[in-house]
């Protein structure tokens, strides 16, 4: 699996092969629901936390 700031170094190294990084805030799709379980991941909450939760 490739680091995750390849992409990025891609991107710089050759705009041409990647994508170019998102405008839109990727939680902006996300249902309130998602965003907290998002925000429960992130504060590392296990997943029966995150069931209760």
């Amino acid at each position: 699996m490739a680091a995750p700031h390849a992409a990025i170094l891609r991107y710089e190294a050759d705009p041409a092969v990647a994508t170019p990084p998102r405008t839109v805030a990727p939680q902006a799709d996300l249902t309130l629901r998602e965003r907290e379980v998002l925000d429960l991941i992130a504060e590392g909450a296990s997943n029966q936390e995150i069931a209760d939760g």
